[in-house]
């Protein structure tokens, strides 16, 4: 989903020289990758003062050991004299009074101390340190200090604009610093961001980073690469899907990733449209045979193609996450600490999620915002939410191709529960199906789509008549993944229980084909009655509903409520 230049192999040239390796010292929190790119989440980190050996080199990465990386520009050499460069690569305006060291790091000793002045010379850029000449010789001053203006021998190689709200950075990665205080009306310090539109020319791509000077101010700093629309980069003709969504609300969609586009159109709530990428806050749709963008607010990015479970983890203390892999992303929703969640694709210290119906992006290693409170912002997106469910039902099946395409495992997976089970029975609703449930009944009446025309025991006597291919076979593999999920509830289940679903299941699979499976689903209600689904698939691929039945586990007694006759397990029906 995002596009990231991959680590330079070394030139046939570079090869034939011998690498000479040297001491270094980390002048920035640093990551420390399995390998010389981003596309893996890093093993470890250095912070700064850390000393490590360098032994060799390959694209903008040095190994410092076995299957370890860190960026180029993170390390200090400990083993060299001199200023970093012979000649100054750029300049820019000293803002603050500042400190100059003899190193990169507030431990070093203080040299002399700078007081604000515009123009001054550039030697270098150490992870968060800039290198300038003084009258007391070379010394390093922080990044936040100095607004760079010039770069020396750099040509602008691209014109973007912002499709974010963009922090600047000192350097090409998350652990460099942000740049620049701004004061708001309160007297409160946060860092500055600079908005949506920004025009800018870009001088250097990095991985996941590029180099920028604006346009308004000409000042020269790095930001995320997926987070700029390339004004040069012209329509694909055959652009690769990546996913699907759908439109959380009435949307305008426009030409480029921003509101400076020019809009093709409106877009109603509940509209599954394909995905073809995402730069900063916007997703690249097609709608109506013409390619746009949407904005990740009104769209809720709910499939992703090729994407899988590589881990799970649980988060040691909560925070939020973003509607992309960085900070600069809107941010869609606070996760609560301990909260154990499924990792789907690791990107430059962040993971891929699946929250609350939609994918996000939260940090590998969280990082304090100044002006960011995340209780405020949860109580503010749940008040959010509460504002819009009144204003606005739920008026879009969840599931909105289930009758015309085989779903994928991996679109299900990742639906809670309580979402799976509403999912499962939309395939009904859509049909015309009421329910005898008051809360399902209840959600789908609230549904504009929704038109319930026949009794549940009507439907379910000619279901098979009222479901097409597709819809029996995505049932069945929702009605897999309920069945899979609720061995795992059994394993915190009375003794008296598991037997009880045992002789269920020994009484209607006994005599079966062994090319044939029964599961059987389960859900507990508030009143401590489990609701039961035993379902038959055949070896040709039908699905064939055996029953609902329904146990009360203080009696014992279970309940047949699709032919409406008692039994007890002593005595069941006939298979």
């Amino acid at each position: 989903i995002f596009g990231t230049t991959e680590a330079q192999e070394p030139t046939e040239e570079s090869t034939e020289e011998t690498f000479v390796g040297f001491n270094a010292m980390a002048a920035v929190k640093t990551s420390v990758y399995p390998e010389p790119n981003v596309e893996h989440t890093a093993d470890t980190i250095l912070v700064p003062g850390d000393t490590v050996t360098v032994t060799g080199v390959s694209g903008d990465f040095y190994s410092i050991g076995e299957n370890e990386w860190v960026y180029i520009d993170a390390l200090y050499n400990l083993d060299a004299t001199g200023p970093l460069n012979e000649d100054p690569i750029g300049k820019g305006n000293l803002q603050y009074t500042s400190n100059g060291y003899d190193t990169p790091s507030y431990e070093g000793n203080v040299v002399t101390t700078l007081t604000p002045q515009d123009g001054v010379e550039l030697y270098g850029r150490v992870g968060n340190w800039y290198q300038l000449n003084t009258a007391d010789g070379y010394v390093f001053v922080d990044t936040w200090s100095i607004a760079v203006t010039e770069m020396y021998g750099c040509e602008p190689i691209s014109s973007v604009i912002f499709a974010a709200e963009l922090y600047p950075y000192g350097g090409p990665g998350d652990n460099y610093d942000f740049l620049h205080w701004t004061v708001n009306s309160s007297g409160e310090h946060n860092w500055k961001r600079y908005p949506e539109g920004t025009q800018a020319e870009v001088y250097e791509w990095r991985g996941a980073w590029a180099q920028v000077r604006t346009i308004d101010d000409g000042e020269i700093f790095w930001v995320r690469a997926n987070g700029l629309y390339d004004l040069a980069i012209s329509e694909q003709a055959n652009p690769q899907r990546i996913g699907v969504g759908v439109t959380a609300k009435a949307c305008t969609f426009y030409a480029i990733a921003g509101t400076a586009g020019d809009p093709l159109g409106e877009i109603k709530a509940g509209t599954e449209l394909e995905v073809f990428g995402q730069i900063g806050n916007w997703y690249q749709i097609e709608y109506e045979g013409e390619l746009g963008y949407v904005h990740v607010g009104d769209f809720y990015l709910t499939g992703m193609d090729d994407t899988y479970t590589q881990h799970v983890w649980t988060l040691k203390r909560g925070y939020g996450v973003f509607a992309g892999p960085g900070y600069d992303y809107d941010i869609l929703g606070v996760l609560e600490d301990q909260t154990e969640v499924n990792i789907y694709r690791e990107y430059a210290d962040w993971v891929l999620l699946y929250r609350e119906g939609r994918f996000v992006w939260a940090p590998v290693y969280d990082r304090s915002l100044p002006g960011v409170d995340w209780e405020t912002i949860k109580e503010s997106l749940a008040a959010e939410e509460t504002e819009a469910a009144a204003s606005e039902p739920y008026s879009y099946y969840m599931l909105p191709d289930a009758d015309s395409r085989n779903l994928a495992r991996t679109e299900l997976d990742r639906y809670s529960d309580r979402d799976l089970r509403l999912a499962r029975n939309e395939i009904f609703a859509r049909e015309g199906r009421k329910f005898n449930d008051a809360d399902l009944q209840a959600y789908f009446d609230s549904m504009d789509c929704y038109e319930g025309k026949y009794a549940p025991a009507d439907f379910d006597a000619k279901m098979d008549s009222y479901l097409n291919s597709y819809e029996r076979t995505n049932l069945s593999l929702i009605l897999t993944i309920e069945e899979e999920r609720g061995k795992a509830d059994k394993k915190n289940g009375s003794p008296d229980m598991i037997a009880m679903e045992s002789e269920l299941l020994a009484h209607y699979t006994a005599g079966h084909a062994p090319d044939g499976y029964f599961w059987l689903t389960k859900r507990e209600d508030a009143s401590g009655t489990y609701k039961y689904s035993l379902y038959n698939s055949q070896p040709d691929g039908d699905e064939l509903l055996v029953c609902y039945i329904t146990v009360t586990v203080s009696s014992g007694e279970v309940k047949d409520d699709f032919w409406g006759e008692t039994w007890t397990l002593s005595k069941l029906p006939p298979k």
